[in-house]
């Protein structure tokens, strides 16, 4: 039987917290690939090592990684910047991690105005954990995504310049920090989602 697309949003959730959840997606991946380029450039570009470590590395291993070797190689007001980056891509990651592997919540969930996942718990595949994301947090999520992943790939070029002996005109400017996307149905968030204008695009 042929689905429509209608069908796919009835039972996913609103076609603009679909949008924002896909934004963040991409926003994402662009985040990686500026991560990515940051490591092979403190590994000084070796073709072979920067692939093959930061497809076998997980998250968590990949940032203790790329601290260590700023530690090594950078003064303390570098690391400090960079580490804030890291804790930044932290949040970000585990912001990733819930929306591509949550599943839409069971049919007929009373939820209007954002979109109510499920997720097993870690360890517990057969315990789940709830979350109702507003469009707010949806596009909150992206937006603190591509910001980190922009300058990340702005310290990529200053670090390049020290390295070069090179002082950069002026330090990239630390993003703010990005909010983690919260557990469980949370009262405010439905108030806010039932009575509030859809937030605007900027």
């Amino acid at each position: 039987m042929a689905v429509t697309w209608k069908q796919v949003l009835a039972r996913i959730g609103p076609r603009p917290h679909i949008e924002a959840a896909g934004a963040f997606a991409l926003a994402y991946n662009d985040l990686e690939f500026s991560l990515y380029s940051l490591m092979g450039l403190l590994l000084q570009e070796d073709d072979d090592l920067v692939p093959f470590l930061f497809a076998e590395l997980n998250n968590s291993q990949k940032v203790d990684f790329i601290r260590r070797l700023c530690a090594r190689q950078h003064s303390k007001a570098v690391y400090d910047s960079l580490d804030h980056a890291l804790r930044c891509f932290s949040i970000c990651a585990e912001n990733r991690n819930l929306i591509m592997h949550a599943s839409p919540a069971p049919p007929g969930t009373p939820v209007r105005d954002a979109l109510h996942v499920v997720k097993g718990v870690k360890g517990r595949p057969d315990d789940m954990n709830e979350y109702t994301l507003s469009l707010t947090d949806l596009r909150n999520a992206a937006k603190s995504a591509h910001a980190l992943s922009q300058h990340v790939y702005e310290l990529v070029g200053a670090i390049a310049d020290l390295s070069v002996g090179v002082e950069p005109d002026t330090w990239p400017q630390t993003p703010p920090t990005p909010r983690k996307l919260s557990l469980s149905l949370r009262p405010e968030v439905l108030s806010d989602a039932r009575s509030q204008p859809p937030p605007s695009e900027a």
